[in-house]
């Protein structure tokens, strides 16, 4: 099944470009509606056209008789449309009602691996968020409609993944790729100076944090979690520099609580850095945040734009800074996107992503 995604048109009239084209009153379809079309059988997928007139085709699409949903119904309907394409070549699913769970927690999983066409880097967590919520939306419409059939819960498919909340990251990708000592230097030459090497008009949070995890395995979410006052107030001055210190570390994936070790030095970093590049953060969005000045260890660049500075820095944040250092090392790689298919094309991709730290804190 070859899937497209095409435009409904009233007339052959050529399309003006940045124009929108009226949709005439007391019309079904708005004008340049889209639709996911089987380009073998020229069929529209008709449940995915159900759904996409009852969800963006209400009295509150139009402004001024022009359609207003456009962008929202067509990213739902690529959504949907990459979504269709995968059940259908999924083996043992004969029909798009006989969906299991397990086989949405497969797509959920296959999301972390898709390379965007647009930057040719993996989907983002932005991204991934939407297209879960597009088969949400679709499957809770869908139960509605078809009450005879048992649709697949996304819920249930994110329990599977082991995760009862969110969107997948590219953490959930199985393949194990530790740095080898190699690509560590390359990258450690442009993730940013450590703190201690750092001067005022550098940032040394995203190769902290990288260092964090490389270090005590630590995932994203937990190291954006941790809080300043938990290395603050340890005093190391009598430790000797190779000893680690043990830290219970609660925000965790599962919510259990565990220890962890921290070398240190890594302990000492820590320390420059929050008694230096946190301290002008933090002091810098004092201001504007007041009593909801965050606990957090790594918080927002000084230099971050107005009204930024200061915040608590995300799991997000920190894994564009990282893909931008490993884009700018040349630790990438090229792959071909959907492979046997016509739309077959070479994609540059990253060869590692911020959660690759813990599969190397595992195999060092």
């Amino acid at each position: 099944m070859e899937l497209t995604v095409e435009r409904f048109d009233l007339d052959d009239a050529v399309r003006l470009p940045n124009t929108d084209r009226p949709t005439p009153p007391g019309a079904v379809i708005p004008t340049d509606f889209y639709f996911v079309v089987d380009e073998q059988t020229e069929q529209i997928i008709e449940p995915i056209a159900i759904f996409l007139l009852q969800k963006f085709n209400g009295p509150n699409s139009y402004k001024g008789g022009i359609w207003a949903k456009a962008a929202s119904a067509e990213a739902a309907a690529n959504d949907l449309k990459n979504w269709w394409s995968f059940i259908d070549a999924h083996p043992g699913v004969e029909d798009w009602t006989q969906v299991s769970d397990l086989v949405l927690n497969q797509y959920i999983r296959s999301l972390v691996k898709m390379p965007s066409k647009k930057t040719g880097d993996f989907l983002d967590a932005a991204s991934i968020r939407r297209y879960c919520a597009s088969i949400e939306s679709f499957h809770g419409f869908a139960r509605e409609k078809w009450p005879q059939h048992s649709f697949p819960s996304m819920e249930r498919a994110r329990a599977l993944l082991g995760s009862a909340g969110g969107a997948p990251s590219h953490a959930a990708d199985e393949q194990p790729r530790p740095l080898s000592p190699k690509n560590m230097r390359k990258l450690n030459a442009h993730i940013g100076p450590k703190p201690s090497e750092a001067s005022q008009s550098e940032s040394s949070r995203t190769r902290l944090a990288w260092m964090i995890a490389h270090q005590t395995g630590l995932r994203v979410d937990e190291i954006v979690n941790l809080k300043a006052t938990t290395f603050a107030d340890l005093d190391i001055s009598r430790r000797a520099e190779l000893s680690v210190v043990i830290l219970t570390v609660s925000k965790t994936k599962g919510l259990k609580a565990r220890e962890v070790f921290f070398p240190v030095w890594l302990v000492g970093a820590i320390k420059t850095y929050i008694a230096g590049e946190r301290e002008r953060s933090r002091r810098k969005g004092a201001p504007l945040l007041g009593a909801d000045e965050p606990q957090n260890l790594l918080l927002n660049r000084p230099d971050a734009p107005a009204g930024n500075a200061g915040k608590r820095a995300t799991a997000a944040t920190i894994e564009a800074d990282f893909a931008r250092a490993i884009k700018d090392a040349d630790l990438m790689r090229t792959e071909e996107h959907l492979a046997g298919t016509k739309d077959a094309t070479l994609v540059e991709v990253a060869m590692h992503t911020f959660h690759d730290g813990r599969h190397t804190y595992a195999h060092g």
